[in-house]
């Protein structure tokens, strides 16, 4: 009896389609989430944030820019603004939650379409109206904040620290 010969393509693959075709299926890969998901990767995304005065005037100032004014690190000078550590901004505040009725009206006068709350849990009712929280509250209440973004399956910034040490 004789045994059959081993199967052999008739052009084994080369280095270059092997590359290709390779690169092909991690793009596919890569680019598949967001295509699932039917969400451009460019899009900007939706913030809320949980305190609008004091230390969360800087968060506002960085992540977003308003029309007609100028991001506030900009005007200390270009070679700055160039930094890696330079702000991004390129986001939606959609989001606004503070306790104090004055530095709420404050940003709701420079992000009008954005939505006012005075009771964080209340920003929670609707999540789907924001991607990600950056929560800037006093020591004693950032964890409330936070805890409740996680439980909703929100992206978080926090700017307090949530422990002493790791």
């Amino acid at each position: 009896m004789k045994l059959p010969a081993k199967m052999t393509p008739a052009r084994p693959m080369t280095r270059r389609q092997f590359v290709g075709r390779t690169l092909i299926t991690a793009g596919v890969i890569a680019g598949a989430p967001a295509f699932l998901r039917g969400q451009n990767l460019n899009d900007k995304l939706d913030l809320a944030f949980i305190a609008c005065g004091g230390r969360a005037n800087a968060r506002l100032d960085e992540l977003t820019v308003v029309p007609g004014r100028t991001a506030s690190r900009a005007r200390r000078g270009a070679a700055e603004a160039a930094a890696p550590g330079a702000p991004h901004p390129d986001e939606n505040v959609a989001v606004l939650c503070d306790i104090n009725q004055v530095a709420l009206d404050s940003a709701s006068q420079r992000y009008p379409k954005a939505n006012k709350f005075t009771d964080l849990r209340r920003v929670f009712d609707r999540t789907n109206d924001f991607d990600a929280v950056v929560v800037s509250t006093a020591e004693h209440t950032h964890a409330f904040a936070t805890y409740l973004a996680l439980a909703h399956g929100k992206h978080v910034y926090c700017e307090k620290p949530l422990a002493y040490n790791i």
